[in-house]
């Protein structure tokens, strides 16, 4: 039961870094564009 806990919030902490990095990656893709 503690391994399946521990390997929840590892996951979901994942999907959480990858759904707050995509807007920031994005918006400097629009910053180096527009800096071009």
């Amino acid at each position: 039961l503690l391994h399946v806990n521990t390997t929840i919030p590892e996951s979901d902490g994942d999907l959480f870094y990858k759904s707050k990095l995509k807007p920031i990656i994005t918006s400097l893709k629009i910053l180096q564009t527009c800096l071009m």
